[in-house]
């Protein structure tokens, strides 16, 4: 063969192997644009007082327990064992009452509500109703529609619905999703509200950032119209503010050991044109007027709560609605 070609055999060998090499030497990868399915594994126990209950165990290490009664997540540990949740000792596990703690679900009204309902429970019935879990791939979540109702709360509420309580885990947070279906042929409106209790070690350390600038609603002064937020403020008395229109991520710094860097961060995501924040603390004195409350426990939590509250929320026949929480702990 002449010169050529031999240079041309050559180069042609060296390309197979460098080639061979690379195939060897590096991992495959996953296939472009398909979603990973999370191992969640869900275990059904007998929660305190025999409550019906679940514990989901995520990959990483991480859990959760959510009951049956109002769909409450009572713990989220994360993959290092560190509860990010507060539930009060003096909770009542027993069916019927609201479990003090965790994450309460607040549906159609938050509080008394607003003009022209009447007839339903403080934040409404969600948080007091039986749900039912379910699981569809890496999925856990709850449900309830308005079929589960019973005909005292449906005569209080006739509109058709249905819910879903999505929950999912991470190594360091957790992320629930609260969606809500209009099954009916007309309009309603409502309310809905997160209430995360988050655990802290001293209020008094605390810092909350993420609100700045926004109009808030002082339930304690609401006479004297909307407030502007401070870009950083203290929790450092009774607190029960309604942030408007959050457009960030809200951070409570100071969770453990009163370190700045130790975060708890939740992201607000909604389909709703605007999206709300309470943040609460009830302090000493309406601590100690609260039955299923200790009145030491406001010193060791701290409840941010992502939702529709301010106004009511207009849900047309057939719509969907969704409120979802994304919360990230640097501890």
């Amino acid at each position: 063969p002449s010169t050529i070609q031999r240079l041309w055999g050559l180069a042609c060998a060296a390309a197979i192997t460098a080639t061979l090499v690379h195939l060897t030497t590096e991992p495959p990868s996953e296939p472009r644009h398909t979603p990973r399915i999370r191992i969640m594994d869900v275990q059904k126990f007998e929660g305190k007082n025999g409550m019906e209950a679940w514990t989901i165990k995520h990959e990483s290490g991480s859990t959760a327990t959510v009951y049956a009664h109002g769909a409450t997540v009572t713990s989220v540990k994360t993959a290092e064992g560190k509860e990010l949740l507060f539930v009060s000792e003096k909770a009542k596990f027993d069916g019927a009452t609201p479990i003090r703690g965790g994450i309460p679900v607040v549906f159609p009204i938050f509080g008394d509500g607003w003009g022209g309902i009447q007839g339903l429970p403080g934040h409404g019935f969600a948080r007091r109703s039986t749900w039912t879990l379910g699981q569809e791939g890496g999925a856990v979540f709850l449900t309830l529609t308005s079929d589960d109702l019973s005909p005292e709360v449906r005569a209080a509420f006739p509109p058709k619905f249905a819910l879903k309580y999505s929950i999912d885990l991470t190594k360091d947070g957790f992320s629930t999703t609260l969606t809500v279906q209009n099954t009916g042929d007309a309009a309603f409106s409502f309310q809905s509200l997160l209430h995360t209790y988050y655990a802290i070690e001293e209020i008094n350390a605390i810092k909350v950032s993420g609100l700045g600038g926004l109009k808030y609603i002082d339930k304690l002064d609401a006479a004297n119209g909307d407030k502007t937020g401070d870009p950083v403020f203290p929790i450092a008395a009774e607190t029960d503010q309604i942030f408007k229109d959050v457009q960030g991520s809200v951070v409570a710094s100071g969770v453990v050991g009163g370190k700045a860097d130790a975060q708890i961060e939740v992201a607000i995501e909604t389909s709703a044109d605007s999206k709300d924040c309470v943040v609460w603390n009830p302090w000493i004195a309406k601590a100690a007027r609260m039955g299923d409350f200790g009145d030491d426990e406001w010193r060791n939590m701290l409840c941010i709560e992502p939702g529709r509250v301010a106004a009511p929320y207009e849900l047309a026949a057939g719509g969907e609605f969704f409120i979802r929480q994304v919360v990230t702990a640097r501890l």
